[in-house]
């Protein structure tokens, strides 16, 4: 399977995952293939496993991006396209949120400009938390049968507190799951300025010594002047601490905040126009090669298609 083919069924199901359903009001659906997702009402059920494989890297770039209101109207602007396109080709694994299509056509053009794929189609309650479980494509006997997992949500800005101690509770059911301490919780959580203070950050569940915070509370996330950590990534403490000088056969690495208004040189109007959110990303980082040599990336793809359109 090639990169383009593992990133378009990671983000067809991802981003499908957050589409409001015109007939279900704020019930969300999920597209997907290969593995299904599930909610606290059915956490006992156990996903299948999708098989990752890329062009050969040492890793495996994760991301989680709010685009505003992704609907057919942003779709239908040519530039806004493109510069998405550009955007999420760069990652292996998308959790993309704030998908708002009554038609359902936003997620079909997004999909054809990153490849299309298989799908079925699932409604689930709001925003609730879904996970994906997946392997690595790798000769490392340290990393062949281990499995790792994200967990995606995007947290409902008025009862964030409520909902971001409810997640960590639907993780802890996962405890003995092979993939638990391997799991990336991550999204639009919301966790900062109006809708969390320092003092409910502080009273969170997941505040304690057993999780790690990647994205900090100093870090901004959003495009507009306000610097707020609304998006996240939290982990186990265990999967933060790894480290492959220690001998690990992974770690996480060069997380930071996508700045894509700097690194695409736009203005702040037509960065407005692709969201209010920055994407946040990371790499697991992995010690010995992943995927295949004859694969070809999707960045390469798109990089002609965003020069023609949004110069």
């Amino acid at each position: 399977m090639m990169r383009r083919n593992i990133l378009l069924v990671v983000v067809a199901c991802l981003i499908a995952s957050l589409m409001i359903s015109f007939m279900f009001g704020s019930t969300e659906a999920l597209y997907q293939r290969h593995y299904h997702g599930y909610s606290l009402t059915s956490v006992s059920s156990l996903q299948d496993t999708a098989v990752l494989e890329s062009k050969t890297s040492n890793g495996i770039r994760i991301c989680s991006f709010n685009i505003q209101v992704l609907g057919t109207k942003k779709m239908q602007k040519q530039n806004v396209a493109s510069a998405l396109t550009k955007i999420l080709s760069q990652y292996d694994l998308i959790l993309v949120q704030e998908v708002r299509d009554s038609s359902d056509q936003a997620f079909h053009i997004l999909a054809r400009l990153l490849g299309e794929g298989d799908k079925r189609r699932n409604n689930w309650f709001e925003r609730a938390p879904f996970t994906f479980v997946y392997q690595l494509v790798t000769s490392d006997a340290k990393l062949k049968n281990v499995q790792f997992a994200i967990m995606g949500c995007h947290i409902k800005p008025s009862d964030a507190v409520n909902e971001l101690n409810h997640m960590q509770e639907v993780y802890e059911q996962l405890k003995n799951e092979k993939f638990y301490e391997n799991t990336i919780m991550m999204g639009d959580f919301n966790a900062g300025c109006g809708y969390v203070s320092g003092k409910q950050l502080a009273a969170l569940k997941f505040r304690n010594g057993k999780y790690t915070w990647l994205i900090t509370d100093d870090m901004d996330t959003t495009v507009a002047s306000s610097s707020c950590p609304y998006d996240r990534f939290i982990v186990s403490k265990g999967m933060a601490d790894k480290k492959i000088a220690d001998g690990a056969a992974f770690e996480i690495n060069s997380v930071s905040v996508y700045r894509f208004d700097t690194a695409l040189s736009l203005t702040g109007a037509q960065a407005a126009e692709v969201s209010d959110h920055y994407p946040i990303e990371l790499k697991l980082q992995t010690r010995a090669k992943l995927g295949s040599t004859s694969a070809r990336t999707l960045a390469d793809l798109v990089a002609a298609d965003f020069e023609n359109n949004f110069k």
